[in-house]
C-alpha cells in the first residue's frame, strides 16, 4: 500500500485497491461497477506438497465479483484490486538512474491475468520505450523509496501505464538474452562507482 500511495502520489495511475480478509457488496460499490478483480496475496506465498514433494507458488488470480463474494477470506487478509484487462505487462529494470524496460507478450499479444501462469518459454520479452515523462516519475518512486534497484511492474492498457509494484530484489536474468540488455554489466558498473 505505501508503494501504491507514493506511485500515485508521483503522478502514476495505479488500480484501486483495498486490502481486507473480508469482501462484500459495499465494498465491491468502493470499485465503481468493476465486475472483474485481481487477487493475490500480501507476501510471497509458497506451499509444499509433502505427497509429491512439489513445490507450488501462488500467483495473482482474476475473480469475479460473484466469485469474491463466495470465498472466504478471513484466513489471511489479502489485496484486491481492479483488474487491469487489455494490458500488456511491462517489467521495468531500475538501476540507479537507468531504466530497461521489457515487454511481455504471447504470441504478440498481452496476457490477460498474472502473465506467470504461462510457462516462460511460450512468452515473448522485448524492448520497450517508455515516455520520458513516465522515466521521471518512475525514478522519483525509486527515490522516495530509497531504492536503488528494483524490478517494476507495470500495466499499459487504454494509453494509460498502471503502476503494479517495485520488488526491491526483482530477477532479472531471465530477461537479458531476448533483449540484449546489458544487466548484469550495469549492476556491476553501479556496485563500484
Amino acid at each position: 500500500m505505501l508503494q501504491l500511495g507514493i506511485a500515485k502520489k508521483a503522478g502514476m495511475d495505479v488500480p484501486k485497491t483495498v486490502v481486507s480478509n473480508y469482501f462484500s457488496d459495499s465494498l465491491a460499490n468502493n470499485f465503481g461497477g468493476c465486475h472483474l478483480y485481481a487477487v493475490k496475496a500480501l507476501d510471497t506465498a509458497l506451499f509444499y506438497d509433502n505427497n509429491t514433494e512439489e513445490e507450488y507458488f501462488t500467483y495473482t488470480q482474476i475473480l469475479s465479483k460473484e466469485e469474491l463474494l463466495k470465498e472466504s477470506l478471513q484466513e489471511a487478509p489479502v489485496f484486491i484490486q481492479e483488474c487491469i484487462s487489455n494490458k500488456t505487462d511491462i517489467r521495468v529494470t531500475i538501476i540507479g538512474e537507468k531504466l530497461f524496460a521489457s515487454k511481455i507478450t504471447k504470441d504478440g499479444k498481452g496476457i490477460d491475468g498474472d502473465w506467470r501462469h504461462n510457462p516462460k518459454e511460450t512468452l515473448q520479452y522485448s524492448k520497450c520505450q517508455l515516455p520520458r515523462e513516465l522515466e521521471i516519475k518512475i525514478i522519483k518512486i525509486m527515490r522516495a523509496l530509497g531504492l536503488n534497484f528494483g524490478g517494476m511492474d507495470l500495466a499499459y492498457s487504454n494509453g494509460k501505464y498502471y503502476f503494479i509494484e517495485v520488488n526491491p530484489t526483482g530477477e532479472w536474468a531471465w530477461l537479458m538474452k531476448p533483449t540484449g540488455y546489458p544487466i548484469s554489466k550495469e549492476i556491476a558498473n553501479f556496485m563500484v562507482e
